[in-house]
């Protein structure tokens, strides 16, 4: 029995504060790229936040995903955030971040920072 999801509803939640969440909720693989990136430590959200800024530019209203890059500071993320036909924001994706940092691990950081 699985219970990795594969897309939640994170329309409630600070994208920055998700970023810090997922980040801090897996580990860089032992390669070479990932621990030149890699800060050895758990992020804060105003580091995410940073992140974000940097990395995203400007969100367009109209488009329909709005991006999480595949590592951050040397950890996998692969999940992204994506706007629905019903105008919530969803991270998407997430079997692809449950594989590296454990099965349901996504849904665990979610219900962590909405129960925070």
């Amino acid at each position: 029995m699985t219970t990795t999801a594969t897309r939640i509803n994170v329309t409630d939640l600070d994208p920055a504060e998700l970023l810090a969440g997922l980040h801090n909720n897996t580990v860089s693989p032992d390669t070479w790229a990932c621990n030149l990136t890699a800060k050895h430590r758990d992020i804060t959200v105003k580091e995410a936040q940073e992140f974000l800024d940097e990395t995203m530019k400007v969100i367009q209203s109209t488009s329909d995903v709005y991006f999480f890059p595949d590592y951050v500071f040397g950890r996998p993320i692969k999940a992204i955030l994506k706007k629905g036909e019903d105008n919530n924001i969803y991270l998407d994706n997430c079997g692809s971040y449950d594989r590296d940092a454990g099965e349901g691990k996504a849904l665990m950081v979610v219900n962590n920072i909405r129960n925070a």
